[in-house]
Order: C-alpha cells, then sequence, then structure tokens
C-alpha cells in the first residue's frame, strides 16, 4: 500500500524520488515505519501531490466548503465542492471464467493500479478523491456514509442530487436502483424522506414523484410512458420538463408500485458487457413542498437520484447481431448518443473545474449546458444550488483499465468544482409578499428602538460637545438664534443644535 507521509519542513534535501526516479529536491518525506526505524525514503512532489494536503493537514479532516459526516453538513449557506467517492464492484462470474484478475488496489482515500509483475504502485496513476468504498461494502453502507445526511438536508429546503457515473457494466445501476438481496439508493432515500415528513411537527410537506430518462437525446417519461417532452426555464431560475407527470407519495408501497411501473418503460438492451445494460440516462426526482401550519408556503426543495447510461466503444453491442435484424444498428446508435452526452457532460465538468481554479473567471466563461439533455436538466446540480454527489463506479477487472482510468480522471475534475448550496424559500407571489411585509415590520421596531434610544441618552452641551468629541472650542462658531435660545455649531466629528424658541433641539 502507498506510505503514510510526513513532511520534515526544516529538510532541504535533494535526491531521487523512489517511485519514479526523478529529482525531490526540497521534499524530504518519510513513512511512518521507515521513521521508527530511522531510515528516511525520498519521494517527489509529483508522486504524493495527489495526498499531500490532506496527510500534513492533520487538523483539516474534510477539504474546505464540504459539509462533516459527523455533523450532518453546515447549516449555513456557502460555497460546498462535489463530494466524489469510488465504489469497486466484484468480478462476475464471467471475468473469472476468462481468467481476468483484479489490478486495482486502494485504502481509504486513494486508488491505484498495481504495477505489472510487481506489488508496489504505479505513482502517475495515484488518485485522491473523498472515500473509497471496497468490493465487499453495500449500497446501504455508501448511503450511510454519505447520502442520508443530504436527504435530511432536502427538508430544510436544499436541493441534493446524486450522481451514479461509470462505464458500461461498472454497477451503476445496483447503485441506485439495486438488486435482488441488495437494495439502492432510490428505495433507501425514498424511505427516509417520507419517514422524516412523517415526523414533522412545526410543517406539513408534500411529497411528489417524478421518473424519466433521456434516450438516444429524447426525453420521456417513464410513469406514463410519453416520449418527447420540453425542457424550459423557470421566469424565477431553474428548469423544468414540460408535462413531465408527478405523483403525489404517501407510503413505500406506493412509491414501490410506481418504481416498477416505471421500470417496464426503460430501455434496456443486451450488450457484450452486460446482459441488462441500461440505454438511457434515467433521473428520479422527489419533490419536497412544505408549507408552515397557518398555510404559508415555506421552501420547495428536489433530491435527484441520477442513473448515467455507460460509456462505451463503438465494437459490436450485441452478442448475436444476426437473431435480431437491426439490432446492431440500434445498439449503434444508442451508443453514440451515450457517448455524445457523457462528452458534453465531461466538457461540463472540465470547465466548471477550470472556472473553479481562476477567481473572478466565473462571468466570462461559457458553460455549454444547452448541448445535451442531461446537462441541461442538471444544470443547478452541476454547477448551481445543490449538494451534489457523484459515485464513480469502477469495474476492477485488467481487460477494462483504461475506461476505469477515464472514469477516474473525470471524477478528479469533478471534485474541483464548487457549487453554492441555497436554501430554496417559496417564491409564490403571496408567500414572498408576506416575507417582505414581515422583514419590514422588524425594520420598523428596529428604527423606533433606535429612536428610543436616541431620545434618552443626555444633551451634550457646548462644552461637553467640545471635549466628547475632542474639538477645539475656536472652531464653534456660535451665533445669536432665536428668542430665548442660541443656535450652535460644531464642526468635527459631532453636530448640534441648541436654540429654538425657548426649547432645544439637539
Amino acid at each position: 500500500s502507498p506510505p503514510t507521509l510526513v513532511q520534515h519542513r526544516s529538510s532541504t534535501a535533494t535526491a531521487l524520488c523512489k517511485h519514479c526516479g526523478t529529482s525531490a529536491a526540497g521534499r524530504l518525506l518519510t513513512s511512518e515505519a521507515s521513521t521508527r526505524s530511522s531510515c528516511c525514503e525520498i519521494y517527489c512532489w509529483h508522486c504524493v501531490r495527489m495526498s499531500t494536503e490532506d496527510l500534513l493537514s492533520v487538523a483539516n479532516t474534510t477539504r474546505p466548503g464540504t459539509p462533516s459526516q459527523s455533523d450532518g453538513g453546515s447549516d449555513s449557506d456557502g460555497p460546498a465542492s462535489i463530494s466524489v467517492v469510488v465504489r469497486l464492484r466484484p468480478l462476475t462470474s464471467a471475468e473469472v471464467k476468462a481468467g481476468q484478475t483484479d489490478v486495482w488496489k486502494h485504502d481509504g482515500e486513494k486508488i491505484w493500479q498495481r504495477a505489472p509483475g510487481r506489488g508496489s504502485i504505479i505513482p502517475q496513476q495515484v488518485y485522491s478523491f473523498d472515500q473509497i468504498f471496497s468490493q465487499t461494502d453495500t449500497t446501504e453502507v455508501i448511503y450511510r456514509a454519505c447520502a442520508q445526511w443530504r436527504v435530511a438536508r432536502v427538508l430544510q429546503g436544499y436541493n441534493a442530487t446524486v450522481f451514479a457515473y461509470g462505464q458500461t457494466s461498472s454497477g451503476k445501476t445496483t447503485t441506485v436502483r439495486g438488486m435482488e438481496g441488495q437494495e439502492g439508493l432510490v428505495p433507501l432515500c425514498t424511505r427516509q424522506l417520507l419517514a422524516d415528513v412523517s415526523c414533522q411537527t412545526n410543517m406539513r410537506c408534500v411529497v411528489s414523484m417524478s421518473y424519466m430518462e433521456i434516450y438516444n437525446e429524447t426525453i420521456g417519461d417513464l410513469l406514463t410512458g410519453q416520449t418527447g417532452l420540453s425542457i424550459f426555464e423557470k421566469k424565477t431560475g431553474g428548469i423544468f420538463v414540460q408535462d413531465l407527470t408527478e405523483e403525489r407519495l404517501y407510503n413505500w408501497s406506493q412509491a414501490e408500485a410506481l418504481l416498477r411501473r416505471g421500470d417496464e418503460n426503460r430501455h434496456i438492451g443486451c450488450t457484450v458487457h452486460n446482459d441488462k445494460s441500461s440505454r438511457a440516462h434515467t433521473v428520479f426526482r422527489l419533490r419536497v413542498d412544505a408549507c408552515a401550519a397557518d398555510a404559508t408556503p415555506l421552501f420547495s426543495s428536489e433530491l435527484n437520484l441520477v442513473d448515467l447510461a455507460g460509456s462505451e466503444r463503438n465494437s459490436p453491442h450485441v452478442r448475436n447481431p444476426g437473431a435480431s435484424p437491426g439490432g446492431r444498428d440500434v445498439r449503434l446508435q444508442e451508443g453514440g448518443h451515450i457517448n455524445k452526452s457523457l462528452l458534453v457532460l465531461s466538457t461540463v465538468i472540465s470547465k466548471l473545474s477550470e472556472m473553479a481554479g481562476k477567481s473572478g473567471a466565473s462571468g466570462h466563461a461559457h458553460i455549454p449546458y444547452r448541448s445535451s439533455k442531461i446537462t441541461r436538466i442538471l444544470q443547478n446540480s452541476l454547477g448551481g444550488n445543490a449538494l451534489s454527489m457523484i459515485v464513480c463506479n469502477v469495474t476492477p477487472a485488467s481487460r477494462h483499465c483504461e475506461e476505469s482510468h477515464n472514469s477516474l480522471r473525470f471524477a478528479s475534475r469533478a471534485r474541483s468544482i464548487r457549487t453554492m448550496p441555497t436554501r430554496q424559500q417559496s417564491a409564490e407571489p403571496a408567500a414572498v409578499l408576506r416575507r417582505y411585509e414581515a422583514e419590514l415590520r422588524d425594520l420598523k421596531m428596529n428604527l423606533a428602538a433606535m429612536k428610543r434610544e436616541l431620545m434618552s441618552r443626555p444633551v451634550l452641551f457646548a462644552d461637553s460637545i467640545s471635549v466628547a468629541c475632542n474639538t477645539p472650542k475656536e472652531w464653534m462658531q456660535p451665533t445669536v438664534g432665536g428668542a430665548g435660545g442660541q443656535d450652535v455649531g460644531v464642526s468635527g466629528d459631532g453636530r448640534g443644535d441648541v436654540g429654538g424658541v425657548g426649547g432645544v433641539d439637539g
């Protein structure tokens, strides 16, 4: 496994890196094991750039902007990085039969490919993420570690999104929908949200469900089977799909029946690597509309669970093309649309990550959200106001190394993107008016309190003003005022009037 590195700040040694053999000028790093034995191992900055920040910042257990999992996230609005985790699936029986081996190693936060014929790592292929889940970790482990607190924030008025990304046959649908004997994120998150809504006492919540797919760049409603839906932008901001069915949910049994109905309308095909390969991107959405006890709208938030179709090469995509006339052409067309949309997604991620590294560049960069339906629908989740997380699914088999590297590079770029999670207050005209009226009442009360405080203060005359303001007396210009009074002007830090008809005005 890769060594746990500690920096010797007082050292300026120049030596060759143990892994890549390049100069490690000024970077003397040792492993804890070698420190105990009083010998040093030298590594260059390139070999440890992905992990040094975490290893040398002992006090910082989470990245800046990433909510802590222990406390369920920060309660205040502010920038937050997209959280990225990696999930390795086990080798399939077909891969084991074909003699494929697991060529990936990992620890809690880093993953790397084994060097051919050696047990050490290849420095150029070390990737660092928020968390890495092994082949024995179930989806429930991922849910409790990463998704559970995000679902809780939905009931506080925040949008949340979880993406499943990876090549074909890497386990994305298993992560999102589950399989026999293991539930996916959709049932786990839905049950939690419904249970939390039933426990609310200070507000009333309505949960609505929608289920759609993007097949060959055409949006379809999986609950009704309708296709060719259009995307529009709201006047208040945000994207919505016209004529998309939303069913109000009361319990998990109803939601489960709707999911089964939607799954029957999904586009699934048999490919070389997968018997049941998703041929379209799917988006499962839960919307929460909350109002107070007096029916005042509070917020409208969303939870999106996205199963992205896997990228694949333009090779034979059906096992027996002759058994299905035109079957290969259909798979090639589907694969072309999938790869095109994933290319747009990769471009969007790249531009957003570049933007995150350049302060002040956000107003000048063009992000091509409109180039694909999936990026347009998820625009707010990628670079907007949502708490977003990407589950990068990786295939461990040796023959898929190149595709796995591409997935990990994509995930590494996405990790640098920062969003601005914002509480989604209701935009209903009546609710906005009531909110402004409440703010106006507060401002009037504050103004009245300030006036009372000013009126209760003692009046400062000329001598007192001179001392209090540290103002020389010769700066004051007294003039004769009205009957029974004197008008005194003070230049400097204070001003006062003493005059009027037998009275004081200050």
